[in-house]
């Protein structure tokens, strides 16, 4: 077993104590711990390490893009990673996972509690914190996150919140575009975690359809990126229009969009 001591700790000599933990499919659990261990001072023979975590920040999952939409309750996800491990101990003033929404300094969200860390890892992990009854608009947050040398990094994040019970969209887009071979479509919705029929439909200019793609999708997140079209060969170049149809299947609510896409031989 090895591991990093934090900077955090008391610098007076003291005992410490490792607390174990095991498991077996067949046996069961087995725990126990160690107080044999002295903790204190510093190492002559400490790494040095000046640089802060590494940190991604997304809503709901890791497709979500900056100033995409939500809904008035979503979920903060943070990716961090660290080579000296993330500081989540909550005993160093001032040394917390934190985050701040709408730059209220006043009412920070400590997140401690919120973090897991990657199996076998003290190096990376994610927290997942949930946001309730946010009201619509626009909203920007600051994570900040620690490592066990308590060096800091933050990383900002924007989001619009949609508080409407109609079913919406936003930023259809396709990519690349243009493309040739094949393309991807991509959306953004407010109905994470719900059922979701779509559809979407290529016209050539003089409105013959030219392809359909048909699916049902159930998005953990805001933003959907499975739909991909392979374009075949004896399709000519030009501009062509694609309709998105999508529908829930939980209230039969229906919203259309139309964007246009160039194909280049």
């Amino acid at each position: 077993l090895q591991f990093i001591v934090p900077k955090d700790i008391s610098y007076y000599y003291g005992d410490g104590k490792i607390s174990y933990y095991a498991n077996d499919i067949s046996i069961g659990d087995a725990s126990g711990y160690d107080e044999s261990l002295s903790i204190g001072g510093v190492s002559d023979y400490a790494s040095s390490d000046l640089d802060g975590p590494i940190i991604q920040l997304f809503m709901n999952d890791s497709t979500f893009k900056y100033g995409g939409i939500t809904s008035s309750n979503p979920s903060l996800l943070a990716v961090l990673f660290d080579d000296s491990g993330i500081n989540t101990l909550g005993t160093g003033i001032g040394h917390d996972l934190t985050v701040i929404l709408d730059d209220n300094t006043a009412n920070q969200y400590i997140l401690n509690n919120y973090y897991q860390a990657d199996l076998n890892s003290y190096q990376s992990g994610l927290v997942s914190f949930p946001f309730s009854s946010l009201s619509e608009g626009i909203h920007t947050l600051t994570f900040k996150a620690w490592d066990v040398h308590n060096n800091s990094n933050s990383e900002e994040l924007e989001f619009f919140v949609t508080n409407s019970e109609q079913l919406a969209i936003a930023h259809l887009l396709n990519y690349p575009n243009p493309c040739s071979s094949y393309t991807t479509f991509v959306f953004e919705h407010n109905r994470s975690d719900e059922l979701l029929d779509v559809q979407i439909d290529i016209y050539s200019l003089d409105g013959k359809l030219v392809n359909r793609i048909s699916k049902s999708i159930m998005s953990s997140g805001f933003r959907e990126v499975s739909a991909k079209w392979n374009i075949d060969e004896s399709i000519p170049k030009g501009i062509y229009l694609y309709k998105l149809h999508v529908q829930s299947q939980l209230d039969q609510s229906i919203i259309e969009k139309t964007e246009k896409l160039i194909i280049l031989r």
